[in-house]
């Protein structure tokens, strides 16, 4: 503050001063020089005023407006100040400004995160809360500096403690929406672990509904389930079961994948994959055929050997049949299943349970076989019949085909087959 004989002028640090501007410009009387000159002015205008002397013009050679006209402001910031200098009310800069913005910073900046922690707001909301707030923060801070100028002529300065605020809030807003990504993603990639994928996608972008979801579609259906899983589970620990288990349907879900084919369930021991459903798949017969193949010659190979210890042995049982089925969502809103509906799903899982019976780890259904034509270049899928059986829970019987060389020819696992098909043509 610098002293005055009886006024104060307000100082800052640096030794500047700022001029109010609070009067307004009619408040104001400007005489020409002329006219006070001539005499023509009121008697007592001038009495008890406080008077400045100033040119109308920046040059002698300029025309411009008055003083005080609306082009340029003239002796009008000497008033300003002069009036300001008399009311007391010259604005200024107090030492502990840094510290007021610093702690309105801080403040703001701490509401902002308590938002950020507030449980009932979605990260939806935040994102649109934390940059708004943000705003009505720097108003504030506005307001704040405006009350402390009107009353006690403060010019503590909102510019750059708004501005923090205003970033404060976008980055948080930002980090807000940077979260809320993250979290769909990972939601996603959880939900896409449980259904396929393509599913997954239908799940995440439409509205729960009620209603059947389903299409029609040309599908092969592969079944597979491990033989004497049980028993295996009574004998072993709850760990153990579930390490076969889990390096099984990694495996087949794997080999099902590369195919182009989509695993529909894994229930208990057992899986179901469709090819050509969700996900396009074109040849899918054959694909199919060589995923049963390859899921029973390298799940088998991974299967415990439980013969030692006086269980039976485990293996594989795979059913595969084509036909139309409806794949899709069913159930209510609140609680759906994915799956696939048709006869191609029934067959695939008698014939499933069929080879137990046959002995034949691999049975391939008549709509199936009919669409896999007998490859010169690829002998390791050629089919070879087996006859005609009456499937459990189907009104007709129908031919069942299995893998020429899944089993070698002439063993004697294979001779015993024959022989049973024999017997079971014979007695049909």
């Amino acid at each position: 503050m610098a002293v005055l004989p009886g006024h104060t002028l307000g100082l800052d640090s640096q030794g500047q001063m700022r001029v109010p501007y609070r009067q307004a410009r009619a408040a104001y009387t400007a005489v020409p020089a002329a006219d006070l000159l001539q005499g023509n002015i009121a008697p007592g205008t001038l009495k008890g005023a406080w008077v400045i002397i100033g040119a109308s013009a920046f040059g002698l050679a300029d025309v411009v407006p008055t003083a005080l006209g609306k082009g340029v402001s003239g002796a009008e910031v000497h008033a300003q100040l002069l009036s300001a200098m008399v009311d007391g009310a010259v604005p200024f800069t107090p030492y502990i400004a840094p510290w007021l913005q610093l702690a309105a910073v801080l403040m703001g900046i701490g509401l902002l995160l308590w938002l950020v922690t507030v449980d009932p707001l979605g990260n939806g909301r935040r994102v649109l809360l934390l940059p708004l707030a943000s705003l009505v923060l720097a108003g504030l801070a506005a307001a704040l500096h405006a009350l402390a100028l009107l009353q006690a002529g403060w010019y503590v300065g909102w510019a750059w403690p708004a501005l923090a605020m205003v970033l404060a809030g976008t980055c948080l807003a930002l980090e807000e929406h940077q979260r809320s990504l993250f979290q769909k993603a990972r939601l996603y990639q959880n939900l896409s672990s449980y259904v396929p994928v393509p599913v997954a996608q239908k799940i995440a972008f439409t509205q729960p509904s009620g209603d059947i979801q389903a299409e029609r579609l040309d599908v092969t259906v592969l079944a597979a389930d491990l033989n004497n899983f049980t028993a295996y589970c009574e004998a072993r620990s709850p760990e153990e079961t579930a390490r076969v288990l889990h390096r099984f349907y990694s495996t087949a879900s794997d080999i099902v994948a590369a195919h182009g084919g989509v695993v529909e369930e894994m229930v208990g021991d057992s899986l179901l994959a469709v090819f050509n459903g969700p996900q396009p798949c074109a040849d899918h017969p054959i694909k199919a055929l060589a995923a049963a193949r390859e899921i029973w010659l390298r799940c088998s190979e991974e299967l415990p050997n439980v013969t030692a210890q006086g269980l039976e042995s485990l293996g594989l049982s795979i059913g595969l049949d084509s036909g139309d089925a409806l794949v899709g969502s069913f159930g209510t809103a609140s609680r759906r299943v994915h799956t696939v509906l048709g006869q191609a799903v029934s067959v695939a899982l008698r014939l499933r349970e069929l080879t137990v019976d046959l002995a034949y780890p691999v049975l391939v259904g008549t709509q199936a076989a009919s669409r896999i034509p007998q490859l010169a270049d690829d002998p390791v899928l050629a089919l070879k019949p087996l006859g005609s059986f009456l499937l459990p829970g189907m009104q007709h019987s129908a031919k069942v085909y299995t893998l020429r060389h899944l089993l070698q020819p002439g063993s004697a696992q294979e001779k015993r087959n024959l022989h049973y098909i024999h017997q079971v043509n014979i007695a049909a």
